[in-house]
């Protein structure tokens, strides 16, 4: 893992450094096959406003998209409110426990529930700063595209 400065000079490793992990490239080719696999099928159930990690769309469009929809509520003579979350920490968080009950609810195959778990699980990487160790969860490539399916409801059918 590489720790890059969010500041110059970094003064604590918890809040000044951002890790970056450097998976071996065999990894990383087994994070494209799972997420290529995982997400065609998973691709409908999506919220329709949901633009992150799916094919043909980007900020772009999610910024295209709320601005139509906030001129359109204007044009109306609407008043328009935003909150704005970062999420930037949250898969810091995830009970992957309720992760994989959601995947499972998805009709996830089991062999592929079983390999995330693992994945999942007991991952940590250390990153030096000079004389100073701090260890960090490791987060999987695969992760923006597991927060999505945490985070959309489940189908109602």
């Amino acid at each position: 893992m590489v720790a890059i400065p969010k500041v110059h000079p970094p003064t604590s490793i918890q809040n000044d450094l951002r890790p970056i992990s450097l998976l071996p490239t065999v990894a990383k080719v087994l994070e494209g096959i799972v997420k290529d696999w995982l997400i065609p099928p998973l691709d409908p159930l999506l919220d329709e406003n949901q633009f992150g990690c799916r094919p043909g769309r980007s900020t772009t469009h999610t910024l295209i998209a709320v601005l139509h929809k906030w001129m359109e509520i204007l044009d109306k003579r609407g008043s328009v409110r935003a909150v704005f979350i970062d999420y930037r920490k949250a898969f810091d968080i995830v009970n992957h426990n309720t992760l994989l009950g959601k995947l499972k609810k998805y009709n996830i195959p089991h062999c592929l529930l079983k390999w995330f778990g693992s994945y999942l699980s007991h991952r940590c990487q250390r990153v030096k700063v000079g004389q100073l160790f701090q260890e960090v969860q490791h987060i999987p490539l695969l992760a923006q595209v597991v927060w999505i399916l945490l985070v959309t409801p489940l189908p109602t059918c």
